[in-house]
């Protein structure tokens, strides 16, 4: 796995996350893609916010990673790591974060930190994986490993 993920590597991701829709933001983007950390499919892919910021994230384990370059905008030196799991038990909405700070929902809701999927056998994101394995075993979809 690269220390450094450049421009090129993120376009590159961006092109082959065409393939699921080019959901650039949920979870289902990259439904192609392998996570370099924990190897699932479906919650991996190249991401945009909202400030433009260019990162590739997966929201099953949390490993998280900056493109490099982005002046002002690199987290932990451009180094992956592992981003923060939120949840609102009243609304069901998922959020994440780099911090530990308070969130609220869209509704105004206070979340709760919680651990990731990778973490809690139990997260309700295993019978999403389950689901996404599903359609890949049915559609014959690749599976495209990134370093």
């Amino acid at each position: 796995m690269d220390k450094e993920y450049t421009e090129k590597q993120w376009e590159e991701e961006m092109r082959l996350s065409v393939f699921c829709g080019h959901h650039t933001d949920s979870f289902h983007n990259g439904c192609i893609l392998q996570c370099p950390k924990c190897g699932e499919v479906g919650f991996y892919g190249p991401r945009i916010d909202p400030d433009s910021k260019k990162y590739r994230a997966c929201k099953f384990c949390g490993w998280w990673q900056e493109v490099q370059g982005e002046e002002g905008r690199n987290i932990n030196n451009g180094e992956p790591y592992r981003c923060k799991h939120f949840c609102c038990d009243q609304c069901g909405v998922y959020d994440w974060g780099i911090t530990d700070n308070l969130r609220f929902c869209p509704k105004g809701h206070e979340t709760k930190k919680i651990d990731w999927a990778s973490d809690d056998p139990n997260h309700h994101f295993h019978q999403l994986k389950k689901d996404m394995d599903q359609i890949h075993q049915n559609l014959n979809l690749p599976r495209i490993a990134t370093e």
